[in-house]
């Protein structure tokens, strides 16, 4: 399901088209394809057409910046090598539309610069691993929700199985289309289950960055997710979240969940780690209704998340809300001297004592006073030739009550 203009919509759906084959003449050296011999770099779209229509070619390698449309087909496993160069689209096609098994590798960039077409759409039952590369739509113009300036889409559309690991960059400068989509803009009648799989990487732009939709199941275990237009992480279905940096320099949230039924859009986030930021004022995680709740059991946030927290303890820090053992332990490790954690839910032990809702421990604050050694003449036998003045350590620590608690009244925001 989608929000706004987003480009799943009716509108762009019917340009969802599969890139199409090229015919291609017949390049031939001492009796073999010259796109089909090993270790040999591709310098145009005949080639790279020859080698995928070939039978013995595993590895592409691009040798050249290159404007072609590539269909990788069922049953077929192709490693895509972007070495350095461009892979542009044809006009009016997706780049790279797979439905085998593709990996992609190296530096370089795959493009698309037509309306409604992406740079890579992995089909259903097709696979795809992404080790290196940047996916970009470089003529992306969508203006707003409303409006598409003729020009938009997402980067990556999947309905297959999706790997993306360090190495990626994906980047969109438009506010229309999602960035990364996941699953069916309409999955009522569909039995397949999408699934991406975000390891690392850099995604940067979009109306939403990623989109997990109809039947879609995504797991985020790291990676560095920026947006300035609506939400990082737009959830309907099933997603998990383990780690990653995440931030919105809009005035929405970083994360947005919502449930719409108990089968395709079941709305199911689970966030275990990671560090959410949104602007001051405006929540880290919104949800549409009160069916929509996400579980939050781990990460840092901009904003008070306790009422997703269950039974997991939330501490403050510097206006950084911390939930769960780790988390927390982790920020108490961070403090210096003079810093201040509030409990806000649960309990939470701080060497020896343990603090509860609305109690505070403030880190002692020690200075050091250090004199070096100065040497001085000996006069004295059988004494050391050097004199050494000493360090003088003073330390103030934290002044706490009776108890030896600091009980503050809890602030909400």
């Amino acid at each position: 399901m989608l929000s706004g203009g987003d480009a799943g919509g009716s509108v762009l759906k019917a340009f969802d088209l599969a890139a199409d084959g090229l015919e291609q003449p017949d390049f031939r050296l001492g009796g073999m394809l010259r796109s089909e011999r090993s270790g040999s770099a591709f310098q145009n779209a005949a080639e790279l057409e020859q080698a995928l229509n070939g039978s013995s070619v595993t590895t592409i390698k691009l040798g050249a910046d290159i404007t072609a449309s590539i269909t990788i087909a069922s049953g077929k496993t192709i490693t895509l090598d972007l070495n350095g160069h461009k892979l542009t689209n044809e006009a009016g096609k997706h780049t790279i539309t797979n439905n085998g098994t593709l990996t992609i590798t190296g530096t370089g960039t795959v493009d698309n610069v037509s309306h409604a077409c992406a740079a890579l759409v992995n089909k259903e039952g097709a696979t795809a691993e992404l080790n290196g590369g940047s996916f970009t739509r470089s003529q992306e113009n969508g203006q707003s929700k409303e409006d598409s300036g003729g020009n938009s889409y997402y980067n990556i559309q999947n309905f297959g199985m999706m790997t993306i690991n360090d190495g990626v960059l994906v980047k969109q400068d438009g506010g229309f289309s999602s960035m990364v989509a996941n699953g069916y803009y309409d999955g009522t009648d569909k039995t397949n289950t999408p699934t991406l799989i975000i390891n690392g990487g850099k995604f940067i732009g979009g109306l939403n960055t990623i989109k997990n939709d109809d039947c879609g199941k995504l797991t985020i275990n790291n990676g560095v997710f920026e947006n300035v237009e609506q939400h990082a992480v737009f959830n309907v279905n099933e997603a998990e979240i383990k780690g990653g940096t995440y931030a919105m320099d809009g005035n929405d949230s970083v994360l947005y969940n919502r449930k719409y039924n108990d089968t395709n859009d079941k709305g199911l986030l689970t966030v275990k780690g990671g560090t959410f930021t949104a602007k001051d004022g405006v929540p880290a995680i919104k949800v549409y209704d009160a069916n929509s709740n996400p579980t939050v059991t781990g990460g840092a946030f901009s904003s008070d998340v306790s009422a997703y927290a269950g039974s997991n303890a939330v501490a403050s820090l510097k206006n950084v809300y911390y939930v769960g053992t780790d988390s927390i332990e982790a920020a108490v490790n961070s403090m210096s001297g003079g810093d201040t954690l509030t409990v806000i839910k649960g309990s939470v032990k701080v060497g020896n004592t343990e603090y509860g809702p609305n109690q505070t421990y403030t880190k002692p604050t020690s200075y050091y006073y250090y004199s070096p050694s100065t040497t001085t003449p000996d006069t004295t036998k059988g004494s050391p030739k050097t004199f050494d003045a000493g360090v003088g350590i003073y330390a103030v620590t934290a002044v706490l009550s009776v108890t030896g608690m600091a009980w503050t009244a809890k602030k909400r925001h």
